[in-house]
């Protein structure tokens, strides 16, 4: 609701300031058709990623149910729009025609896979560290410094040298590279997967495959977030500026606004994909060590670690649960390799142009 609210405000603005504007008339210039089937895409969205597997099982009615009712009004949101339905040209909440422009395209994407890197490292990491030391809020904000130090830093000098020499494209691929290296290579692959291969090849050398457990120390955590905060920092907010760059001044405020739908949906899908996975491997993972252990008792263990159920485990399965939630948080970072990846791809894509010179956009 936030995110669409500071949309319809963003994009609204071109009209000046609507304080001559009678309250009835101000509420007419909203697209209620349009706000209604987006935030019902969002919910069905959200709650069948967080609820499968948890509440229900993925296969339920439930989950397919909400899956389909977020496609369908997906569509419906698309045909109103496209077709103005219910609302106007200046007043529809989403600038559909944008979707003719490549660049705008890209941008768009990149924009929304780029806060799978910032905002899952800034929900996971304090998680972890609670987790594996047991350590406060305070403590865990303190671990967190590096990854948010270099993400802001690398913000800022994206934003400076980009407008000096023009180019955008070098900061997506070197960017999204960077982030794609730092995950990739602090995430294992799942465990039945090394089983196969040591079964067929039973000479190699079975090495340490988990990059980052609870044992890993700080120092190479801290080098691991670096990097992607390196990464991220070099393109999560550029896309703001380029893209206004792409359109002619009239419609800058339209593509802030479509900008700020693709960021905000970027959190909402990012954050939900990584919360699916990692509620349901932390559960699969407490279940197998605390067999005879209601559903509830090890929600209550996912959701901290005062939980009672862990603090009254003997050391061995204490030390089995740890290592089970620790591997559900790494797997939690598997959608940050899959937004690198295509942020990669889409910086390859990209026009090899100079865009931040006077009267450039893009018809």
């Amino acid at each position: 609701m936030n995110g669409i609210w500071k949309t319809y405000k963003t994009w609204h603005n071109k009209y000046g300031p609507m304080v001559c504007l009678k309250y009835g008339e101000r509420f007419g210039q909203i697209d209620y058709i349009g706000a209604l089937l987006s935030i019902g895409t969002l919910l069905c969205s959200i709650m069948a990623m967080n609820f499968g597997g948890v509440l229900w099982n993925w296969s339920s009615s439930n989950s397919i149910g909400l899956f389909v009712g977020a496609g369908v009004l997906l569509i419906l949101f698309l045909v109103q729009q496209t077709f103005k339905l219910g609302t106007s040209f200046e007043n529809r909440m989403f600038p559909m025609h944008f979707w003719k422009s490549r660049t705008l395209i890209v941008l768009f994407f990149t924009m929304m896979l780029a806060t799978f890197g910032s905002f899952i490292g800034i929900y996971y990491l304090p998680i972890y560290y609670q987790f594996t030391r047991g350590s406060t809020a305070i403590q865990t904000s303190v671990h967190l410094l590096p990854f948010i130090r270099f993400l802001v830093a690398f913000n800022m000098i994206n934003g400076h040298f980009m407008g000096k020499t023009g180019y955008y494209y070098p900061w997506y691929i070197f960017g999204a590279a960077l982030e794609l290296i730092a995950v990739s290579s602090s995430v294992s692959p799942p465990s039945h997967t090394l089983s196969i291969y040591h079964e067929t090849h039973p000479n190699e050398p079975r090495y340490k495959t988990d990059t980052v457990d609870e044992h890993t120390s700080d120092a190479k955590i801290y080098g691991y977030t670096i990097i992607m905060g390196t990464g991220v920092g070099c393109f999560c907010q550029a896309g703001f500026a380029i893209a206004q760059m792409k359109v002619k001044p009239e419609e800058i405020p339209f593509c802030v606004g479509f900008m700020t739908v693709g960021q905000m949906m970027g959190i909402v899908f990012g954050t939900g994909i990584s919360g699916a996975l990692f509620v349901n491997f932390a559960q699969q993972a407490l279940q197998q060590v605390f067999p005879l252990t209601s559903e509830d008792e090890i929600s209550n263990a996912i959701s901290g670690v005062g939980s009672q159920l862990l603090r009254s485990a003997s050391s061995e399965d204490y030390a089995a649960a740890i290592h089970g939630i620790t591997r559900a948080i790494q797997l939690a970072y598997v959608p940050i390799i899959a937004a690198g990846a295509i942020c990669l791809v889409c910086g390859l894509l990209m026009k090899r142009e100079k865009v931040f010179v006077t009267g450039s956009f893009a018809g």
